[in-house]
């Protein structure tokens, strides 16, 4: 979904941007066996440089990013039979440089099957991240996962090992597709120079991605 939100900045002033959300529809606990779900999502964008001058050789670049890599995004389904989960949300990206949107802007969604015990490590991983409560709460501590050091199983150490299978959902964005966004002036975009040089994109290459159409 494309939109426009508002917020309060850090001087209570209410701004408005573009921001797209994520969301995928998946079947849940197939044959009675429960679903544990995690998700991860990524982008790719590319960029196509405008002519600078009679010698300038106009290149694309193509660039790879997390979308909230901070995010731990789980589900369990262990209160719900068998279904089908419908646009659940699995990131949300505020729009502040809308070059990434002038060409091709892929999302690539990864769900990920766990382990009841996976589940519960990650479920205490994202609730000690983002405590909540008053300070008179206890403090977050290291969660035990299970990676131990052999020569001292008491030593806590940080980090679950899991083996999973994985699913990916993706789907591009072109400039026609981000109504109510729109891009009546492309060349405002040029601003810092990397309608000449494509390169200067943080994570920029010149070599797609395999999937690329």
């Amino acid at each position: 979904m494309i939109e426009y939100k508002s917020e309060e900045n850090e001087n209570g002033v209410l701004i408005t941007f573009p921001n797209i959300d994520v969301a995928i529809s998946t079947p849940i606990n197939p044959e009675q066996n429960v679903s544990y779900l995690k998700w991860k999502t990524e982008e790719d964008f590319s960029f196509f440089e405008f002519p600078c001058g009679p010698l300038h050789q106009p290149k694309g670049c193509f660039v790879h990013l997390e979308t909230n890599p901070d995010d731990i995004v789980i589900f369990s389904g262990e209160r719900l039979g068998q279904g089908y989960l419908q646009q659940q949300l699995v990131a949300s990206k505020r729009i502040d440089d809308l070059s990434q949107f002038l060409f091709r802007h892929y999302f690539s969604v990864y769900q990920y099957a766990m382990t009841k015990k996976a589940y519960d490590f990650w479920e205490k991983i994202k609730l000690t991240s983002a405590p909540s409560g008053n300070i008179f709460d206890l403090p977050p501590a290291t969660v035990r996962g299970n990676i131990y050091n052999i020569e001292d199983k008491d030593e806590l150490v940080g980090g679950y090992f899991e083996a999973s299978s994985v699913n990916v959902i993706r789907k591009y964005l072109t400039p026609s597709d981000m109504s109510p966004i729109t891009f009546d002036q492309i060349y405002n975009y040029c601003n810092t120079g990397i309608c000449c040089n494509c390169l200067i994109i943080f994570n920029a290459t010149t070599e797609a991605p395999d999937f690329w159409e």
